[in-house]
């Protein structure tokens, strides 16, 4: 089953669902809570994305997930310390705003 995470930019509200879910509740947050007029989820989706370069992997999920086992990333008890010793060129930070929500 896939699912679809969207985010919203400028606050921590998200919507994190099987992608055949409505998504009017998040879109109705979007024009009530910050009168945005024209919406496109494309621009609100979170890809799949490097835990530590914030890269977009492929838009397989297949390739992902390669990609955290062949470097060996423990998803879940991954030390975001480790970001401070990576080359700041290799970062994207705009997918980096969108994880944790910081500039």
């Amino acid at each position: 089953m896939a699912w679809r995470y969207y985010k919203c930019n400028q606050c921590p509200e998200y919507h994190f669902e099987p992608k055949d879910v409505d998504t009017s509740s998040f879109i109705s947050h979007l024009r009530d809570s910050h009168d945005i007029t024209y919406i496109d989820l494309e621009d609100y989706e979170v890809k799949h994305i490097c835990p530590l370069t914030f890269n977009y992997i492929n838009k397989m999920r297949s390739k992902f997930w390669k990609y955290v086992d062949d470097n060996n990333l423990d998803l879940c008890s991954i030390d975001y310390e480790c970001i401070n010793n990576i080359d700041g060129s290799k970062i994207n930070l705009e997918n980096k705003e969108k994880i944790f929500d910081v500039d």
